[in-house]
C-alpha cells in the first residue's frame, strides 16, 4: 500500500474516481460470491483512508494512537 504521501499528491476527485472504478470492478468480480464481510471491511477500509486522506489535506491534527486526540475540538 501507497504511503499516505502518495495519495496527498492526486486531486481529490481523482482519486475518487479511481476508488470508485477499482470497487466497482470488485464488486462485480465477486457478485456470485457471498462477500458481505469481505465488502464491510473493505468499505470500512476505504472509509477511514479517505477520513485520513481530508484531514491530512486540511493539515488538521490525527489523533495519536496511543493517546487521546490532540484536536481541541474534542
Amino acid at each position: 500500500m501507497p504511503s499516505m504521501a502518495w495519495w496527498t499528491q492526486q486531486d481529490l476527485a481523482a482519486v475518487l474516481i479511481r476508488l470508485t472504478q477499482i470497487m466497482r470492478g470488485w464488486a462485480n468480480y465477486f457478485k456470485h460470491a457471498v462477500a458481505k464481510h469481505v465488502f464491510e471491511r473493505l468499505d470500512a477500509f476505504v472509509w477511514w483512508r479517505l477520513i485520513r486522506m481530508l484531514r491530512e489535506l486540511a493539515g488538521s491534527p490525527t489523533p495519536d494512537a496511543t493517546g487521546p486526540s490532540t484536536s481541541p475540538h474534542v
